[in-house]
């Protein structure tokens, strides 16, 4: 059964582990046998084996279930595919560790919208690796941006002063248009047209340039 985090940068499916107790138990039933009776001829031999295989199933049937979790990576075969994949990946787990530090629910909320089309976007590449053509202005500026903004938020979260207050509501009044582009590119995928973002990505840069945040 695979069990996935909707918010997850890697997937798992759950393998059930085998117990060697059962084997065990009926391992013992030949060592009980062997001490209290004589196990010499063909008759005994069947019986003990008979009893054996009973108490292993038995044994088997009233032990828990266990499972470990194995990870499925996230290849497509794809080189470009595979690495926008790891950058979205390396995006949403860096957003997920920023809003950790983040005490209101409105930039909660904005940091999410981020992170769902993220994963949006690496679902639709998963199943359609050849869409990474739409993604090429993405992956090389806007995620890479995403991150540092996201990590620089977080640095400042752990610091209070007046004019750090300030730099980190100015990364928050981005966070919409961080989060509008990222729908948008999503959408992109669904046309032959990549996105134009090159305007979002001089505000961005400006930004970054203006209030230090390199």
């Amino acid at each position: 059964m695979d069990r996935q985090s909707e918010k997850s940068t890697a997937r798992y499916y759950e393998k059930e582990v085998k117990s060697a107790l059962p084997i065990w138990a009926a391992a013992a039933v030949w060592v009980i046998a062997g001490l209290f009776f004589p196990i010499y001829n063909v008759f005994h031999i069947i019986l003990v084996l008979a009893v054996s295989v009973l108490v292993g199933f038995a044994v088997s049937k009233i032990l828990p279930k266990e499972y470990k979790k194995i990870e499925i990576p996230y290849v497509t075969g794809i080189d470009d595919a595979d690495r926008a994949i790891e950058l979205l990946n390396d995006t949403v787990e860096h957003i997920e560790n920023c809003k950790k530090l983040v005490t209101d629910g409105e930039t909660s909320a904005k940091f999410d919208v981020i992170a769902d089309y993220a994963l949006k976007i690496r679902e639709q590449l998963l199943s359609h690796p050849e869409d990474v053509k739409h993604l090429r202005r993405f992956s090389n500026y806007y995620l890479p941006t995403t991150v540092k903004l996201t990590d620089k938020y977080a640095e400042l979260a752990k610091k209070e002063s007046s004019n750090i207050g300030e730099i980190r509501k100015s990364i928050e009044n981005e966070l919409d248009t961080i989060g509008n582009t990222f729908r948008a590119q999503y959408d992109a995928m669904f046309s032959d047209d990549e996105l134009d973002i090159s305007t979002d990505i001089k505000v961005l840069e400006a930004m970054i340039e203006k209030d230090n945040l390199k």
